[in-house]
């Protein structure tokens, strides 16, 4: 039985109208990317003692477009664990941290760096500094 159409419908199939495929019909999908992220991540410990040490961090934006809300993670190679943070609220699970924005710090423009970050530790044996550091999931260099 033939199909009926309506008042105002088509009489092509609408599977097979390729003006209205997102694209225009040129095979093409359409998806909203977000910007790349490029970061410099800088780390110092800036006291030491017996079993302890304070660690200050900065996180450089190298690249073109904004950073809008920021979580610094990194693995410790030698059992550090923090203590206390400042300019960050922090979680650690083992040697996995995770430094993540406040409210007043959340946005790095371009070029700028964000300074103010830091934290106290522990540590048995050495206190080597980490190897890596990412921010939102991109290695910084």
């Amino acid at each position: 039985m033939p199909r009926r159409h309506f008042r105002g419908e088509s009489r092509r199939c609408r599977h097979r109208d390729r003006r209205n495929w997102p694209g225009g019909g040129h095979g093409q999908a359409s998806a909203t990317t977000t910007a790349a992220i490029a970061c410099h991540i800088g780390y110092s410990v800036t006291g030491q003692w017996p079993n302890g040490f304070e660690a200050a961090i900065t996180i450089k934006n190298t690249g073109t477009n904004p950073i809008n809300g920021w979580k610094l993670t990194w693995t410790w190679a030698a059992g550090q664990k923090i203590t206390q943070a400042w300019s960050a609220s922090y979680s650690q699970t083992g040697a996995n941290v995770t430094l993540t924005n406040e409210s007043y710090n959340a946005t790095i423009a371009p070029g700028a760096t964000l300074t103010g970050i830091g934290f106290n530790g522990s540590y048995t044996g050495t206190n080597p500094a980490p190897s890596a550091f990412y921010v939102n999931g991109t290695l910084c260099k």
